[in-house]
């Protein structure tokens, strides 16, 4: 069932052609090569409901599966009905394909609406994803954050049913755009009552995606100046990593003094998010003094590898240092999201 329609096509590739006089080849050919995913993918689904309106008699029916990436609340909802559809009409009320949306519409023979046509898709899972996902809608927050938002709870989802996640570079970078928007709209008026209604608010609604409590701090600097914690996308796709054993986690703002990143129930812990093997000797120095500085307590040093491109050598070096005594107590985040020794 092709799709495609000459007009909308030429629309977009003139529009995106625009970008070829400032020399973005680049995004010319993304914009146009997404136009084409887009319709492939849809043109895939329309056939597979054209199908199964065909061989209803023989007991077909279909279901939209999210696959995780782009998944918005809307194709949450007819995903979490499962496969109730059977027939031209219905098909009808539900074929709505945005853009970006990575639905996919899978048919079966099941008699159980909620059986799991593809494994790991419960309809039952999906309807409190739904539930979760309206929630999230209902805070009102900017659209940049609301994304980061749903990104995490998909993330959560994902983990606990074994289907694919988002990659970690991609949802630390996301997480990072929305924390940008949320200290930007902080910067408008500096004062403690704006910072925990934009800042504060969008890291406490992100830690509750994944199950856990997380606060940001701040301080008073020798001049009397606040200074707040402003954990960057990294360490915030660190803290969720670690969430699942650290239920609670206090951003800790840092001026000249020597501070760790978080502090925990049981302690302190500094996050490290090198981008290459090299880095990372100097790093876990750093981490170790920024723990040495603070009193009792447990002391953890988290090593994001998520940007890493030589896993196993990171960990070696890692694990090194903590064997001689450089490094404080390492757990690495790998990329896939485990948290292990080194």
């Amino acid at each position: 069932m092709a799709t495609y329609r000459p007009g909308p096509a030429d629309e977009v590739a003139r529009y995106q052609a625009k970008k070829l006089v400032k020399g973005g080849d680049a995004a010319f050919a993304r914009a146009c090569g997404e136009y084409a995913r887009n319709d492939a993918f849809r043109s895939l689904n329309e056939t597979i409901i054209s199908n199964v309106g065909r061989d209803k008699d023989r007991g077909v029916r279909f279901a939209r599966v999210p696959t995780g990436f782009e998944t918005c609340t809307f194709c949450i909802m007819p995903a979490s009905l499962g496969a109730v559809y059977h027939t031209r009409k219905s098909a009808g009320e539900f074929k709505h394909f945005h853009r970006h949306c990575d639905c996919k519409v899978v048919p079966g023979f099941e008699d159980d609406p909620d059986a799991e046509l593809v494994e790991g898709v419960n309809p039952e899972e999906l309807r409190d994803l739904y539930v979760r996902f309206k929630e999230i809608d209902d805070c009102g927050l900017p659209r940049i954050q609301e994304d980061a938002l749903k990104h995490a709870c998909l993330d959560r989802f994902a983990a606990q049913s074994g289907r694919q996640r988002t990659p970690s570079s991609e949802l630390s970078e996301i997480f990072e755009a929305a924390r940008r928007d949320a200290w930007n709209r902080f910067a408008r008026e500096k004062t403690e009552q704006n910072y925990e209604a934009t800042f504060g608010e969008f890291v406490r609604l992100l830690g509750g995606q994944y199950g856990a409590t997380w606060e940001c701090g701040s301080i008073r600097n020798i001049g009397g100046t606040a200074v707040y914690a402003n954990p960057n996308g990294d360490e915030l796709w660190v803290a969720a990593k670690i969430s699942p054993y650290e239920r609670f986690i206090k951003f800790l703002p840092s001026d000249q003094d020597v501070v760790p990143d978080i502090q925990t129930s049981l302690g302190y812990a500094e996050i490290k998010c090198p981008t290459s093997a090299k880095k990372i000797s100097a790093r876990l120095r750093h981490a170790k003094a920024q723990l040495e500085a603070v009193g009792s307590g447990e002391k953890v040093t988290y090593l994001g590898l998520q940007k890493v491109n030589d896993v196993d050598r990171a960990r070696a070096i890692a694990a090194d240092m903590q064997s001689g005594g450089t490094a404080v107590n390492v757990w690495c985040i790998l990329p896939d999201g485990q948290v292990a020794r080194p």
